[in-house]
């Protein structure tokens, strides 16, 4: 049973904005009763992306794990792993980041994004777990997100196999 939070997480990422979630959620619920072996069914990384926080007392604190800085977010997020199509590596100044690409509609969520918070951080969260953060600088429509990953870049190869699999899961899912 303790794997039962991820599975109803899952739910809520894949149906999230749609009218028949809580259906959808209900029949997750039924599904509980052999939770632990659902769980081998998800995949391994829920990535979301949240916005920085500018009010000190509102959002969530977060920890960035390489360099220990604080920083707040909100929580809440119309932006997920259901929005991706892939990821890739791509250089940059500061070395390798991962980019990001969104299918259409996670493309008009991503402009909205970074059309109204620029100037913000927009972090980049694996399982509920701060991994990435990039400064919003300017609007971005062509639905590519190039994302510092707070990981050693020997390590983000395999991470970005990792999340294409999860992406793939997660299309697989949709689409039954």
């Amino acid at each position: 049973m303790a794997n039962c939070p991820m599975l109803f997480s899952f739910f809520a990422l894949v149906f999230n904005g749609r009218r028949w979630a809580l259906a959808a959620l209900a029949a997750a619920g039924l599904a509980t009763a052999g939770c632990a072996s659902h769980s081998a069914t998800l995949p391994p990384h829920l990535i979301t992306f949240h916005i920085q926080s500018t009010d000190a007392n509102g959002g969530t604190e977060l920890t960035m794990p390489r360099n220990g800085l604080k920083y707040r977010y909100i929580p809440q997020t119309d932006l997920t792993i259901v929005d991706l199509q892939k990821v890739m590596l791509e250089r940059v100044q500061l070395g390798l980041a991962m980019a990001f690409f969104f299918d259409p509609g996670g493309q008009r969520k991503l402009e909205a994004m970074t059309t109204k918070y620029q100037g913000r951080l927009l972090f980049v969260f694996d399982n509920n777990d701060p991994v990435g953060a990039v400064k919003i600088q300017d609007r971005i429509s062509n639905g590519i997100l190039p994302v510092w990953m707070d990981m050693p870049d020997d390590k983000l190869n395999d991470y970005a196999v990792d999340i294409n699999e999860s992406i793939a899961k997660i299309g697989d899912l949709k689409n039954k």
